[in-house]
């Protein structure tokens, strides 16, 4: 059964509330598990949820593997992923945990943004705020086509043309801040700024390790989006405050698709052993860190490992180590600097563990690190 004949049966299952036609009132199925963690009674079309001419000024930006990236050109703090989905009709234990199953990213990207807020005991300005989550109907509008073919120009997309969805497709849209563009397209002007990344990213993985036993499990170039911003960051764990310079960029993470989190006794995560793309392919780094991952974390993807969210920080040195900064590569000695940092890093076994390292990221000045018998090094 191809895409469009799945979703006509999708729409043939399915009740407006996600309700089975055959199950009748016993059986969850996919679509009303959306639904529920969507906050929604019904589907929305997408001129219920955008009226009028709102879709006009939205802008494609990018692409993830199933999903188009968009922002609004009349509200550019407006960043919107646009997921299809399909199996609805399925009952959702059928679904769950699968590679399929978009509930784990809502449920993940929701958790995740109460912690945008510095008001909170656990804080990091490395998330983006969440603005809403959405279950949307309909053929992929003219609009967002329009997007689609102006973004296509530059040669870059791999994704199909989004014309092929029928009326009866479904989407999940999940409404961000817009955190600006990916590591990979991010121009950075000095070494300072690449190591900044780096700390931001190990500060915020190592607070997330703590209080939701936190793995990202998919921390590419593309899952990281980097923004100019010169200002002192602030980080909370545990009610506990630490600084930390921005030399002039901010990052964020994005993507929990394929995460693992536990919040309260729940554990959310996807089982990757069910996507073998993760592990095949033509060798490069990216599938050599899902290799590792399996390796250290076996068959029991349930399990918080995060010895995971480590690999995917190494990867990101050795990125920097051969990127260019202003045209050039680097000089030897931010070469040895960067070498250095990752054979420290390859030795923990988390990044909370990392964070607590005297002179990971510097020898000049100190920040208090909110813990009784450690302090974190940064840059002035």
């Amino acid at each position: 059964m191809n895409a469009e004949q799945q979703n006509a049966a999708d729409t043939n299952s399915t009740s407006e509330n996600g309700q089975s036609a055959n199950e009748g009132y016993r059986t969850v199925t996919y679509l009303q598990k959306i639904l529920e963690v969507c906050s929604q009674q019904s589907v929305l079309t997408w001129e219920e949820a955008f009226p009028g001419s709102q879709l006009s000024s939205w802008k494609k930006v990018g692409e993830g593997s199933f999903s188009e990236e968009l922002c609004s050109g009349l509200l550019t703090l407006l960043y919107v992923q646009v997921i299809p989905v399909q199996y609805l009709h399925r009952p959702y234990n059928e679904v769950e945990s699968s590679g399929d199953d978009i509930v784990p990213e809502i449920i993940i990207s929701t958790e995740l943004s109460t912690l945008s807020s510095s008001t909170s005991c656990w804080s990091t300005p490395n998330l983006l705020g969440l603005y809403g989550v959405q279950c949307i109907k309909g053929k992929y509008p003219k609009e967002l086509l329009h997007a689609w073919d102006q973004f296509a120009l530059n040669g870059h997309t791999k994704n199909d043309r989004p014309e092929k969805f029928t009326a009866g497709q479904h989407y999940v849209l999940i409404c961000t801040e817009n955190g600006g563009v990916t590591l990979e397209d991010f121009k950075y002007r000095t070494h300072e700024q690449a190591i900044s990344v780096l700390k931001q990213l190990v500060y915020t993985l190592a607070i997330l390790e703590k209080k939701y036993k936190f793995e990202h499990r998919d921390l590419h170039l593309g899952n990281i989006l980097v923004r100019r911003k010169n200002k002192v960051l602030k980080y909370i764990i545990d009610g506990k405050t630490c600084y930390v310079p921005s030399e002039g960029v901010i990052c964020h993470l994005v993507d929990y698709t394929l995460s693992r989190i536990q919040i309260g006794d729940q554990v959310v995560f996807t089982d990757l052993s069910s996507l073998s793309w993760l592990f095949n392919g033509s060798r490069n780094e990216q599938i050599d860190v899902c290799r590792s991952m399996r390796d250290v974390i076996g068959s029991s993807w349930a399990n918080f490992n995060p010895k995971t969210n480590v690999l995917w920080v190494a990867y990101l040195v050795n990125y920097f180590i051969k990127a260019k900064c202003r045209g050039r590569e680097l000089p030897q000695v931010h070469k040895r600097r960067l070498l250095d940092l990752k054979r420290r890093i390859d030795q923990c076994e988390s990044c909370e563990a990392a964070s607590l390292v005297h002179d990971l990221f510097s020898r000049r000045k100190k920040f208090p690190y909110p813990s009784a018998d450690s302090s974190l090094t940064v840059d002035q």
